[in-house]
């Protein structure tokens, strides 16, 4: 399921790339943009996770 939903995310990214004007093409494509949203993405994700209150194991 996770796969198919990051698949998902992925193609539905890049044809929403399509419709950009071309400054913003230009934008995503030419700028290490995706890097970015990657990094700050796995950063967050990465603090929610260390923040999750521990269940209780009784």
């Amino acid at each position: 399921m996770v796969a198919i939903a990051a698949v998902a995310v992925v193609l539905g990214a890049a044809g929403l790339t399509g419709f950009l004007p071309e400054q913003l093409q230009r934008l995503v494509f030419h700028t290490p943009l995706a890097i970015g949203v990657l990094v700050v993405g796995t950063g967050w994700l990465l603090w929610r996770i260390t923040r999750r209150p521990a269940r209780d194991r009784r």
